[in-house]
């Protein structure tokens, strides 16, 4: 809708223990609510104006969380990307975690609607002693609008970094077009896929493995869920499940 790069920055530090934003910058479509705070964390709600991602749209989001905050990072609506035409819309995410900051990123998910292409690159670089929880939820089309897999093309590469060594280098890309009927049969139908990965938490692996039967443990460290689904409600509530399980560890 902007057809151009839209900027949301912000930086975070603490003041007598409680996480306050330090320095905020944004462009539309974004936009800040006021912040909720509670004992221990800083809950920050990010809107977003627009109607949704349309062509040549680019997002650039950018966090630095400084040392011992506590910050979560939520939005209220769903991220549709539209028909790009002939073109594409991206977004870039860069996360910086300094030493015992906590993060929560949890966004509502993005809807990939007919013809859309769309690529999300994200960079995380974790401190010592920080932790992070990650959300990464895209729905594959409006299935009521028989939109299931009629997206063009979408991409998403994370790579998650502890002082500065990769641990995680995930990326995924789906062109529906150009795949074999077998290789998205891997998808079995469905039509929602929700990736959480939890950095900082691995002590808790037990313990969270009793309520998330789908939790497993990645090479080097780190912990991730990773689930397909036909419906949002369900993997919505398991997200507010585990981050009210994390929260309960700050």
């Amino acid at each position: 809708m902007f057809a151009q790069k839209s900027v949301f920055k912000l930086t975070l530090d603490t003041i007598n223990e409680k996480t306050i934003i330090k320095n905020s910058f944004f462009t539309p479509p974004f936009k800040l609510m006021r912040n909720f705070y509670d004992k221990k964390l800083t809950s920050i709600y990010v809107l977003n104006s627009s109607a949704g991602i349309f062509k040549e749209d680019h997002l650039s989001f950018e966090i630095i969380c400084k040392k011992s905050t506590n910050t979560a990072i939520l939005t209220q609506s769903y991220e549709k990307v539209y028909d790009t035409k002939d073109s594409f819309a991206s977004k870039n995410i860069d996360f910086t975690l300094e030493e015992n900051a906590i993060f929560f990123y949890i966004p509502k998910p993005l809807l990939l609607q007919e013809n859309a292409n769309f690529i999300q690159n994200t960079k995380i670089n974790l401190a010592s002693f920080s932790r992070l929880v990650y959300v990464d939820f895209v729905i594959f089309g409006r299935v009521a609008m028989d939109e299931k897999f009629a997206f063009k093309n979408y991409e998403s590469l994370t790579q998650i970094y502890r002082n500065d060594t990769l641990i995680l280098n995930d990326k995924i890309k789906i062109n529906p077009s150009y795949m074999k009927e077998n290789e998205l049969n891997f998808f079995a139908n469905h039509t929602h896929y929700l990736s959480i990965y939890l950095f900082g938490y691995d002590e808790f692996y037990e313990e969270l493995k009793a309520s998330f039967d789908d939790i497993n443990q990645l090479f080097y460290e780190g912990l991730c869920i990773k689930i397909l689904s036909n419906e949002s409600e369900k993997l919505l509530l398991l997200q507010n499940k585990l981050f009210k399980f994390c929260q309960n560890k700050i």
